[in-house]
């Protein structure tokens, strides 16, 4: 069993700016699933004790393995974040309590977004691409991706893809699948759901197609997370990261990704989420995770894309401050910052996000732009340093791409290059 896996995950959508609390002034909160509330307890036997005096039924919902975190149902009309903040404060028993957060693409026109860049409320990809433009495109030859497949194509890594599914059937992806998983609909099917220029369709299969360019040689384990208008939730991604690190559920066998990709976002932070990756980071050098011991020490790197809000909004979990995260922002073909970017102090790197050709339902391709598109781009490169430098850490991994990054002038100013990235020596 590999002593160090790569879990890439990478928390951006294209095409519009990310789900915003700020909007949510609206009634019914549409930012949360209504009637819920996620709690982790100090102690599992005062789940019914808490449970009588907040409200809530005393049956979960669910529970995450045997850990005492549960997703509760709230019995009246209250508000979850009212609830959830009253449970967090009985810090004798609760060591947090938060809404089900939604996390999700920005295309869904049903959902109040921030809007950022040039894009609009339901915006998509542009037909008109093709299997030359996939091969030929201009990402390709700035960060220097044939001079890189000369020294390694990323043999041997897993890559999960947790977005809005995946066209399994094209060809862009024959040979390159393992078995996935549907967190939307439960069943073993992840393929995309929904219909052209509605909503994210298409998304997964863009992202994925993009992963599959920069490292050709590695497996790609498709995860349906996003449902047909592109939302999902933080329960439901915390579940599909468990998958993604163990998908058989044996911490004996070595099935577990290297490399995950998840195209999503918001700017609330959910301890929830940010525990799961701090468990996934762990690659046995900082303290156990107690969230999640069930992950052990899997040394997963995590590429979170910065978001698409044009300022320095902060995008969760992108802007978490943890060992083994690294934010990424989008890149012009001019090596400027694209409009759309989100940038700050958290984001210390970008890779080509604007006019990105890859896969689209159908065998089809298609253009893309956003940080959606970036990251997977990073992912890529990852999978290929890990691939050539098994024994590197996934903190190694990333300090080993930033500090061998093109350095360009503007808010962000470095620019993934593969080959520089994988080849041998210690210079930049």
């Amino acid at each position: 069993m590999k002593s160090i896996r790569i879990l890439s995950v990478i928390f951006a959508l294209a095409a519009a700016a990310w789900l915003s609390p700020s909007v949510y002034g609206q009634a019914g909160d549409p930012g949360v699933l209504p009637g819920e509330v996620i709690v982790r307890l100090a102690n599992p036997n005062d789940l019914v004790a808490i449970a009588n005096d907040y409200g809530l039924d005393p049956v979960p919902i669910e529970q995450v393995g045997a850990n005492p975190v549960f997703r509760m149902k709230i019995k009246g009309n209250g508000s979850a974040r009212t609830v959830a903040s009253a449970i967090a404060a009985d810090v004798a028993r609760v060591v947090y309590a938060e809404p089900n957060l939604k996390l999700g693409s920005p295309n869904s026109p049903s959902i109040p977004w921030t809007l950022g860049g040039s894009w609009s409320i339901g915006g998509s990809w542009s037909i008109g691409g093709s299997v030359k433009g996939y091969s030929i495109q201009w990402m390709k030859h700035k960060i220097n991706l044939n001079a890189a497949h000369q020294i390694t194509k990323g043999a041997g890594q897993r890559i999960a893809i947790l977005d809005t599914g995946i066209d399994p059937s094209h060809p862009l992806f024959a040979g390159r699948l393992l078995p996935g998983y549907d967190f939307v609909d439960d069943d073993a099917d992840p393929s995309e759901v929904g219909e052209y220029f509605q909503g994210a369709y298409g998304h997964g299969t863009h992202v994925a197609g993009i992963v599959a360019m920069v490292a050709p040689e590695a497996k790609i384990i498709p995860i349906r997370v996003l449902d047909e208008d592109g939302m999902g939730n933080a329960w439901r991604l915390t579940q599909a990261l468990l998958f993604a690190v163990d998908p058989d559920g044996d911490p004996t066998t070595d099935d577990g990704a290297d490399v995950i990709n998840l195209s999503l976002g918001t700017n609330e932070r959910t301890a929830l989420v940010r525990k799961i990756i701090e468990a996934s980071t762990n690659d046995g050098t900082n303290p156990d995770s107690d969230d999640f011991p069930e992950v052990g020490h899997p040394g997963i790197a995590i590429v979170a894309a910065a978001g698409n809000t044009g300022n320095t909004t902060k995008i969760y979990p992108a802007a978490e401050d943890v060992d083994g995260l690294v934010a990424i922002g989008a890149s012009t073909s001019s090596d400027t910052l694209a409009s759309f970017s989100t940038y700050g102090n958290e984001v210390q790197l970008m890779a080509p996000g604007e006019r990105i050709v890859s896969a689209i339902p159908g065998g089809r391709y298609a253009t893309w732009k956003g940080t959606s598109m970036s990251a997977p781009v990073v992912s890529g490169i990852v999978a290929l340093v890990m691939a050539q430098y098994p024994s590197l850490s996934p903190q190694a991994a990333i300090d080993r791409i930033r500090q061998r990054a093109v350095t360009v002038p503007g808010p962000i100013t470095k620019r993934v290059d593969a080959a520089r990235a994988v080849s041998p020596g210690t210079g930049s």
